[in-house]
């Protein structure tokens, strides 16, 4: 008879429910940036959307890489008896994904001419402004994804995906602040 490894599955099934919560709140949030941002602009807010989508994404890779990443380096290094040393990777992780993220932030953009480059634009300066929050919320929920603590992770995704709707509302639909308020709803939620 074949050793079965019980841990694996056991593990996969506790995290599997959370994981699962959060991302459906992630969608859910772009999804109300899209209908929000499309019932107060029309096509031009939702062709805004469409093209920050890709900024979004890299941003996304390289948070959630890093997140995930740095934190099974952690659990193998306390897993090994070495908490120094998993101190010191956490701390690089966290300074590394801040200079990147601050890098991306500074680099901006362009003036140009007509009402989809601004509705654009609008969302991607906050947007990348609001980098080094992005990076260190993924980062972190991963972290605590790796320290037993996936329920609180998943959580606290899915009131700052629910949080990012309700703001969503308030600044798009009812302030009037168009793509930029979709992009201040992302960053407080």
């Amino acid at each position: 008879m074949k050793n079965r490894d019980r841990f694996t599955g056991r593990i996969f099934r506790r995290m599997w429910g959370p994981a699962i919560i959060s991302s459906a709140g992630w969608a859910l949030s772009d999804i109300a940036d899209a209908v929000v941002v499309g019932q107060r602009m029309g096509a031009v807010g939702l062709a805004a959307i469409a093209l920050i989508l890709p900024v979004y994404m890299i941003n996304c890779m390289f948070a959630h890489g890093l997140g995930l990443g740095g934190s099974v380096r952690y659990s193998r290094l306390l897993g090994e008896g070495k908490p120094g040393e998993a101190v010191d990777s956490f701390n690089q992780v966290v300074t590394g994904a801040l200079a990147f993220s601050i890098l991306l932030a500074v680099l901006g953009t362009v003036p140009d001419d007509g009402p989809l480059f601004e509705a654009t634009r609008s969302y991607l300066v906050v947007l990348v402004s609001a980098t080094p929050l992005f990076y260190m919320s993924n980062i972190l929920n991963y972290y605590l994804r790796n320290d037993d603590n996936e329920k609180t992770a998943g959580l606290g995704s899915v009131a700052g995906n629910l949080t990012d709707i309700g703001f969503n509302i308030l600044f798009v639909l009812i302030l009037g602040y168009g793509t930029a308020g979709a992009a201040l709803s992302t960053m407080i939620g």
